[in-house]
C-alpha cells in the first residue's frame, strides 16, 4: 500500500442543477500525478469534492465529500515483524482492505522463502527502492519452505519457525480482487535464534533487540554481532553523558552476548554503545536499557463475609490478600465502618 502526500489541485469547477429530489451529479477523470509516484504499484489518490449549494431563498451551505481512486481496489495488510525470534512463538495481523478503508473478508494465499544467498536479500525499504527504480530484484536463491492459506476473519496468522534456519526470508501474500485480478503483498523479514554464533545474513551490525527492561539486580543480555572480518569495536555503557565503562572488543565474524547486571545506581536507565570504523566506514549501534518500575499493588478481598447482622451480633471476616501470600511479607490493613443510613441524609 503505497501512500504519498502532495499538494492539493483544482482539477475542475462549475455549476449544476439540482433534481427534484436536491441530488446531483458530477463526472472528473482521475489523472495520475506526475510527481515521484507516478512510477509507484499501487499507488491511490484521494480526491475532495466541495459543494456550496444556495437555495431560492438565497440561503447556502457548503458540504465536501472525499472520493479515493487508485490502481487497484483491494489491499493486503500484513504488520509482518521485521525480526523474528525463532525461539519465540510469532503472530501478527493480516487483514483486506478496499480502497475506502473498508475491511473485507476473504481467503490469502501465502509462501514463505528462504534467501540461500543473502546478498540477494533487503529490508523492506531497500526493497520497495529496487522494485521502483533500476536496481535488480533477484529470488534466483529463494527457497520456497512453508506454504498455505488463511481466512482473514481470523485476524492473526500464526507461524512456526522454530525448526527454521536462520537467515532472510520474503513473505508472499496473494488473493483476487472482485473483478478477479491478483491482488500481492512480499513482505521482507530476518529469523534469528539464541544460538546463533555468526549473524543471520551479510550486515556490518547485527542488533536484534535494540531496548531492554528489567528490575534492579536482574542481568540483561546484550547481542551484538558483525559480519566484518577482524574489527575492534568500542564497548561502551553510558549513563547519560557520563560513560561508566569503556573498553575495546576484538570481532571476528561473530555475535557476542553482553550480560550487564542491572544496579541501583543506574537510576531510570543506561544505553550501551559499539562503535567501530571498517573500510573508511563509521558504523555505531546503541541499546537502551530501561528500568523496569514494579507495579506494587494489592489487591484485598472478604472470602469471610456476611451482609446481614443483628445489633450485637459478633461476627468474624477474612480478608484475603494474595501479594502477601506470594512475597510471605506482612501488610496493615485499615479498615473503616460507617452507618450506610447517614447516606440518605
Amino acid at each position: 500500500w503505497s501512500w504519498s502526500r502532495s499538494e492539493e489541485n483544482e482539477i475542475s469547477h462549475g455549476e449544476t442543477q439540482t433534481d427534484a429530489n436536491g441530488n446531483f451529479t458530477l463526472s472528473f477523470v482521475p489523472e495520475k500525478s506526475k510527481g515521484n509516484d507516478y512510477l509507484r504499484k499501487d499507488a491511490y489518490y484521494v480526491y475532495t469534492v466541495y459543494a456550496e449549494v444556495t437555495d431560492t431563498k438565497g440561503e447556502t451551505q457548503q458540504g465536501e465529500q472525499f472520493v479515493t481512486v487508485g490502481d487497484k481496489s483491494l489491499f493486503i495488510l500484513a504488520d509482518v515483524p521485521e525480526k523474528w525470534n525463532k525461539e519465540q512463538k510469532t503472530d501478527f495481523p493480516l487483514r483486506l482492505e478496499t480502497l475506502n478503508g473498508e475491511k473485507v473478508e476473504g481467503t490469502v494465499k501465502f509462501a514463505v522463502y528462504r534467501f540461500e544467498n543473502s546478498e540477494d536479500f533487503a529490508t523492506n525499504e531497500e526493497w520497495e527502492e529496487r522494485e521502483e527504480g533500476s536496481a535488480e530484484i533477484s529470488m534466483k536463491s529463494a527457497k520456497k519452505i512453508l506454504e498455505g492459506t488463511f481466512n482473514t476473519k481470523d485476524s492473526r496468522l500464526k507461524l512456526d519457525a522454530s525448526k527454521w534456519e536462520s537467515g532472510g526470508y520474503r513473505i508472499v501474500f496473494s488473493t483476487l480482487d472482485q473483478s478477479g485480478e491478483k491482488v500481492e503483498l512480499g513482505k521482507n523479514f530476518i529469523l534469528y535464534g539464541k544460538n546463533d554464533k555468526r549473524t543471520p545474513i551479510q550486515t556490518m551490525t547485527w542488533l536484534p533487540v535494540e531496548e531492554i527492561t528489567c528490575e534492579v539486580g536482574e542481568t540483561a543480555e546484550v547481542v551484538f554481532g558483525s559480519s566484518a572480518d577482524n574489527v575492534s569495536v568500542l564497548y561502551e555503557i553510558m549513563q547519560g553523558n557520563t560513560v561508566l565503562e569503556s573498553k575495546w572488543i576484538r570481532m571476528n565474524n561473530e555475535i557476542k552476548t553482553f550480560p550487564i547486571p542491572f544496579k541501583a545506581e543506574y537510576g531510570d536507565g543506561i544505553t550501551v554503545m559499539f562503535t567501530f570504523m571498517k573500510k573508511g566506514l563509521f558504523f555505531t549501534e546503541s541499546v537502551i536499557i530501561r528500568r523496569k518500575i514494579s507495579e506494587k499493588k494489592l489487591s484485598p478481598t472478604l472470602t469471610v463475609f456476611r451482609n446481614k447482622l443483628l445489633p450485637g451480633e459478633k461476627a468474624e471476616w477474612t480478608v484475603n490478600i494474595p501479594e502477601i501470600k506470594q512475597t510471605k511479607k506482612q501488610a496493615e490493613l485499615l479498615m473503616d465502618m460507617y452507618d450506610a443510613s447517614l447516606d440518605v441524609i
